[in-house]
């Protein structure tokens, strides 16, 4: 995600794992840090993945 130079962004090392049902899971973390007081707009966010259930892909997108 690229975030305005206002901001510090601190990545965490991804976690794999498995879902209740045995499905694969990856976990992306990201903290994000002001550098100053005051509003702060970020970008969307868009993500691909695969539904396992519809056996389709399928992209989720949230508003900046």
């Amino acid at each position: 995600m690229s975030v305005p130079n206002s901001v510090r962004v601190y990545e965490e090392k991804p976690q794999f794992g498995k879902t209740d049902s045995g499905d694969n899971l990856v976990v992306y973390k990201q903290v994000l840090i002001p550098k100053s007081a005051g509003t702060i707009e970020l970008p969307g966010l868009e993500q691909a993945w695969f539904n396992t259930e519809t056996k389709q892909k399928a992209t989720t997108k949230l508003k900046g």
